[in-house]
């Protein structure tokens, strides 16, 4: 049983450095620079932000757009 919480130990550490590793990385590459920009680079022309274009057969697509404009205006306000 000893060997099993040296192991689970030794695996705990492991992990929180390699997390730690991971956070300076992306700090030091600047990844945390410009959220905005970040979001918005998955779309394009093809799927314009705040249009879904990929939906489930039983959507309601008037329903979806008047929540989507709601989540916008919430969004736009400071």
């Amino acid at each position: 049983m000893t060997a099993a919480y040296i192991i689970l130990g030794i695996s705990l550490v492991a992990f929180g450095a390699m997390a730690v590793t991971a956070l300076v990385w992306a700090a030091r590459a600047g990844q945390f620079e410009n959220f905005k920009a970040g979001s918005e680079s998955i779309f394009d022309s093809g799927e314009p932000i705040g249009e879904p274009t990929d939906l489930f057969p039983d959507v309601d697509r008037a329903k979806l757009a008047a929540v989507a404009s709601r989540a916008a205006k919430g969004a736009a306000r400071p």
